[in-house]
């Protein structure tokens, strides 16, 4: 179950939509315009956008939206608008590389919550259903109203719909799920592999300053087997760490061998699965994650593709070449 808990600033948005108002008139009488009532949190209530219900969930009420690709709740309706924004968003560049993914839940507290001790979720587990759960700041103010951190908000997406589709594989192909496993199928994946898709899935627009950036790095990147041998490093994706930098990304600091920044590591990763991608076409990720969830390492997975190279000499040769043409 994919979890994100980070509480940020913002203050919860206000009303999103409201009812038609009956303005009564007088046709061709002269006199005063209708006196209109005043709108506000204390006189009208939201009203609920899209095709949203309601449901009770561990003694909670929710705003629930139903999507072909997944389930949103919500206890703040007003929200519903910003964060299935983000989600439809990520759907849709997930698809592109996958062709979609089983069917996700992605529920957002208001705060004070604790999810982990108060709140059931077996029936999400009985389903199958990966889940992210989120914690609105207890106090949102100020420009950021969602109460979370967009940017953090976005690769949990990425990951979220990574991480069912991971789950669907292994239990397709070895007849073990998340649910009743106690591991994560998401794991079976690399580190740069999983950088790399949930950046572009994420934020597709800070892949070019990822290839900025180790383009300017080049003296500094390190080989493509020492980049696959990497373990899951649980830092923040490059999509969260370019929002975080100036358009004029520094250079990477120098580093002992074996030892490279993790910002560094996040670049190339978001770089070489680029580099896959504009060579071999969006839907290569896919076929890289059925054999890497298979238990294939990752040179193997690479070089016997169709249309990869030959052999993990020949793949670093092409990606140095594409780098230098970029």
């Amino acid at each position: 179950m994919a979890r994100g808990t980070r509480a940020a600033r913002g203050a919860a948005l206000g009303m999103l939509a409201m009812g038609a108002l009956a303005m009564g008139t007088l046709a061709g009488c002269a006199g005063h315009a209708p006196r209109l009532p005043r709108i506000g949190s204390h006189f009208m209530p939201a009203v609920v956008p899209f095709a949203a219900d309601t449901t009770t969930l561990g003694g909670r009420r929710w705003h629930r939206l139903r999507e072909p690709a997944f389930d949103l709740y919500v206890q703040t309706p007003s929200i519903l608008p910003v964060v299935d924004g983000h989600l439809q968003a990520t759907a849709t560049e997930f698809t592109r590389h996958f062709g979609g993914a089983p069917r996700v839940a992605v529920l957002v507290f208001d705060a004070p919550a604790d999810p982990t001790h108060d709140f059931d979720f077996t029936p999400f587990q009985t389903a199958g259903t990966q889940v992210l759960v989120f914690v609105r700041a207890k106090k949102p103010s100020g420009e950021d109203r969602l109460g979370i951190d967009e940017g953090l908000l976005r690769s949990r997406l990425a990951e979220l719909f990574l991480a069912a589709y991971a789950d669907s594989v292994v239990a397709s192909t070895i007849g073990v799920r998340d649910a009743t496993s106690g591991g994560r199928a998401l794991d079976r994946l690399p580190h740069w592999f999983a950088e790399a898709v949930i950046s572009r899935v994420a934020r597709p627009e800070t892949v070019e300053p990822g290839l900025a950036y180790v383009r300017a790095n080049r003296l500094r990147l390190v080989p493509l087997r020492h980049l696959f041998g990497v373990a899951r490093l649980g830092t923040p994706p490059w999509s969260e760490l370019a929002g975080q930098r100036a358009t004029a990304l520094p250079l990477a600091p120098a580093f002992a061998p074996g030892t490279p920044p993790a910002t560094l590591l996040a670049a190339e990763s978001t770089a070489f699965g680029e580099f896959l991608v504009d060579r071999y076409g969006p839907t290569f990720l896919q076929a890289v994650a059925d054999e890497l969830l298979l238990g294939v390492p990752t040179e193997q997975a690479l070089v016997t593709l169709p249309g990869g190279p030959d052999d993990g000499v020949a793949l670093e040769r092409r990606w140095e070449a594409w780098l230098a043409r970029r």
